[in-house]
């Protein structure tokens, strides 16, 4: 719950007010960001970002309905978006009337590494199908027949 996260610094957005930074929300901006800045760095940048730039917006269409880190909160907050620029939203809980905090940062184009494993491993197997299907072709054996002539071929204890 937000507001159990821990809170590193304020910041205050013109046209919402002031908003407590977590300390998850920093290091997303590191990952998704500025990837290479420093924490205490990056504090100071997303402070003076949010107040030069941020604004409250609408969810982003790019945001799809199943982001993990909206869904943790939506039962038991109001979310806000801070958005700066167009690449670049923050998520805002309220979890009460006088408290705002900022709890992640999302950025267009950005995948969760558990994401980009699934994909990879999705990638793997369509490729090993592939030439499967390839060499029974090739040979005029059936797909099942040249997998398990290529695990045999492939197994040492043969």
């Amino acid at each position: 719950m937000a507001a159990r996260s821990k809170i590193v610094t304020v910041a205050t957005v013109p046209g919402t007010g002031r908003l407590s930074l977590s300390h998850h929300a920093v290091e997303r901006y590191i990952e998704r960001v500025r990837p290479g800045l420093g924490f205490l760095h990056a504090v100071d940048d997303l402070r003076g970002l949010l107040q030069r730039c941020g604004r409250r917006v609408d969810r982003p269409a790019w945001i799809s309905d199943d982001e993990d880190s909206i869904d943790r909160h939506r039962e038991a907050c109001e979310d806000l978006w801070i958005a700066v620029g167009e690449d670049v939203v923050f998520v805002v809980v309220k979890p009460d009337r006088d408290i705002m905090v900022v709890v992640t940062c999302l950025a267009r184009g950005h995948i969760s590494d558990a994401a980009r494993l699934y994909r990879g491993e999705r990638r793997r197997t369509r490729a090993a199908e592939l030439r499967y299907r390839r060499a029974s072709r090739r040979d005029g054996r059936s797909v099942r027949e040249t997998a398990v002539g290529l695990q045999a071929h492939q197994d040492p204890a043969d």
